[in-house]
């Protein structure tokens, strides 16, 4: 529980790092680096990643890639087709219908 709250907290940072100024996702990039620690670069792929995942399982499995999924598609205007935008929200209405059947 406590693992996945920690999680929870982190994507939200990451999604709030998309807020601020290239000048300052720089400056904190090169304290993260200076300080040996993973780049935002790095950090915010794990979207990507288990985006990129969930279309290809055709689903959602699990409470994490819910959430990550679900907070992506809320502030991203990002590359994803509209095709896959409207995909990942029937994964997340399934997800929550079988959550909710329990």
């Amino acid at each position: 529980m406590a693992t996945r709250s920690l999680k929870m907290g982190l994507n939200d940072s990451l999604k709030m790092v998309t807020l601020l100024s290239a000048g300052k996702v720089l400056e904190m990039d090169a304290d993260l680096k200076h300080n040996s620690l993973p780049s935002i670069e790095s950090l915010t792929s794990v979207f990507t990643v288990t985006i990129r995942k969930a279309l290809q399982k055709k689903r959602i499995t699990t409470e994490n890639e819910y959430y990550l999924v679900k907070e992506h598609l809320l502030t991203s205007d990002d590359e994803l087709a509209e095709g896959d935008r409207e995909v990942l929200y029937q994964y997340l209405e399934a997800f929550e219908l079988a959550k909710s059947s329990k």
